[in-house]
């Protein structure tokens, strides 16, 4: 990911003014090469790494490119649904963070005619990284280039996806070029086949970059979990008025959550009739309820701040006193007073790899030419670090990424290798030279990479990216 570097002059009586204007320079390298004549596409080739001085410039460009209205109607939406329903707001957060973090930018630039650095949140360094990614590819792709990056932003700016699937091409694209490979936009430019043509030492790629959304193959999608707190929102404010302490609700459904008014409705109805009747469980049309206490003082809510308390650190909580492992959970509480935890869970298996799978057999078969060795990328949305390398632990001899991975490997000979990654960390680093004091941030994170031990070219280091 682009690294932004913000470089801090030190006292006057210590520096010469001249050397610290040099400080602030960046020397672009870009080359304009063909890679391949057949496929008329240019590579590209720049430094990924900026200076606050040129956010302006990068964040106008990247307006610039759809205009304003197709954001003020999108964070007008982000902003509606949050009204509408406050629990929603962890889900839009999470979901729409570029999002969230641009209208948060834009309306600090509208007060202050300033961009605000250093970045008060992770979610703004990552706006900045993907809009200065972003802006100089817009810069450096032809016309009809051009058009499709537009069409993906606005389609990024509809869907229930947001920015991770453009954000994660924009993301591999500076990792190549931090490897020191050329990029050429394939896919954007003649608008089919597999993503990146990239090349370096005389060797040729073909990149696919594939996101993956985190409620593939899982009966109760995050979205659904959501619209079901705002329908339980009155029933769970009730509980905190009326209970100190802790109380645990568990809904179990017979398949999917469905996410329809009436089966919200009457999930809802349940729970509030064996609250009322102060049961502790309770079974209809095959949906059951139940519900038990927690002690405040063993739990989270009452160890720790308000402020330090996440979903990750309440969902392992569940797993490690009350055998739960489930992520969907609605966390509500008042500090030192009460929490009410909700959790959904489907009676019917969840079957994310094999969701994943299909994804990749489909991409796998239709973007990859086979005249080259062919490199597949996939983010994994919504899993943290941990989750993703839990996928890769081994059992009974194998892990379910292990065994996906022989079967890709082997319906698509011409895959060199697989890499599976999820959102990093944002590092912040600080170095002090002899005149100046330097501060960079840039994003991180682990990958599993599965390489195919019968391509040819298995053992030959130019194809090995990460």
């Amino acid at each position: 990911r682009p690294a932004f570097i913000t470089t801090t002059p030190m006292p006057e009586d210590q520096r010469c003014a001249a050397t610290a204007a040099r400080s602030f320079s960046l020397l672009w390298l870009v080359k304009f090469e063909r890679l391949a004549e057949e496929a008329g596409v240019s590579p590209m080739y720049f430094s990924t790494e900026a200076v606050p001085a040129e956010i302006p410039a990068h964040v106008s460009r990247f307006i610039s490119i759809t205009g304003w209205k197709p954001w003020k109607r999108r964070l007008d939406w982000l902003n509606e649904q949050i009204r509408a329903n406050p629990t929603m707001s962890l889900f839009v957060s999470e979901r729409f963070a570029i999002e969230l973090a641009f209208y948060e930018v834009r309306k600090h630039y509208r007060s202050t005619g300033n961009y605000p650095w250093p970045p008060k949140s992770l979610e703004q360094q990552r706006l900045y990284s993907f809009a200065a990614m972003v802006s100089r590819c817009h810069h450096r792709l032809s016309p009809s280039g051009r058009k499709r990056l537009r069409g993906m932003i606005d389609h990024s700016l509809k869907t229930d996806d947001g920015f991770a699937s453009l954000a994660f091409e924009m993301k591999i694209a500076a990792h190549l070029m931090t490897k020191g490979f050329d990029v050429g936009f394939n896919d954007m430019e003649a608008g089919r086949g597999f993503d990146y043509l990239v090349s370096q030492d005389n060797a040729e790629v073909e990149v696919e970059c594939k996101f993956v959304s985190g409620d593939i193959g899982r009966k109760v999608h995050l979205k659904r979990v959501h619209q079901l707190g705002g329908v339980l929102l009155g029933t769970i404010h009730g509980l905190l008025e009326k209970e100190e302490g802790g109380k645990l609700v568990r809904i179990s459904i017979p398949d999917r959550l469905e996410g329809s008014r009436e089966q919200l409705e009457e999930i809802a109805g349940l729970v509030d009739k064996l609250i009322s009747e102060e049961r502790l469980s309770i079974t209809q049309n095959g949906y059951t309820v139940s519900t038990s206490g927690f002690s405040l003082a063993d739990s989270p809510f009452g160890q720790l701040p308000a402020d330090e308390i996440s979903v990750e650190l309440v969902q392992q909580y569940l797993f490690d006193q009350h055998d739960v492992d489930n992520r969907n959970v609605l966390v509500n509480f008042r500090p030192t007073k009460g929490a009410v935890l909700i959790v959904i869970e489907s009676e019917k298996k969840d079957a994310v790899l094999r969701g994943i799978h299909a994804e990749l057999k489909d991409s796998a078969r239709k973007q990859f030419s086979g005249d080259r060795p062919g490199i597949f990328c996939c983010e994994l949305g919504d899993l943290t670090e941990e989750q993703l390398l839990s996928l890769g632990e081994d059992r009974k001899g194998g892990s379910g990424l292990q065994y996906m991975v022989t079967d890709l490997l082997r319906r698509r000979p011409q895959i060199h290798t697989i890499a599976f990654t999820t959102t990093g960390t944002v590092y912040i680093k600080e170095a002090t030279s002899q005149l100046t004091q330097h501060t960079s941030a840039q994003e991180t994170g682990p990958s599993f990479v599965f390489k195919n031990p019968q391509h040819p070219l298995s053992k030959d280091t130019r194809y090995d990216i990460f």
